[in-house]
């Protein structure tokens, strides 16, 4: 991860206009007691892709899928079931 996928992600960029252009489904999952760096993110996200959805898990922090994997796995399964993505 650190050797050769983080330096790829800080080569790619992603601009408002980049944004603008995607029609797909977005979804956003967190958790509410994630650091303020994820809460920025999503503030980001929202103001980005206002079409967005979300599952924002109690109690959770950025590491919800251990700490609640049913709920989460719940919350995807009917994002993924109400667009029919496979």
């Amino acid at each position: 991860m650190f050797r050769l996928e983080a330096p790829a992600l800080q080569l790619w960029t992603l601009t408002v206009d980049d944004a603008k252009r995607i029609r797909q489904p977005i979804l956003y999952v967190g958790g509410e007691d994630s650091a303020k760096y994820f809460q920025e993110v999503r503030k980001l996200i929202f103001t980005w892709f206002p079409h967005r959805e979300e599952i924002m898990l109690p109690q959770t922090t950025h590491m919800l899928h251990m700490m609640y994997p049913q709920r989460v796995a719940e919350g995807l399964r009917n994002f993924f079931s109400k667009y029919h993505i496979q």
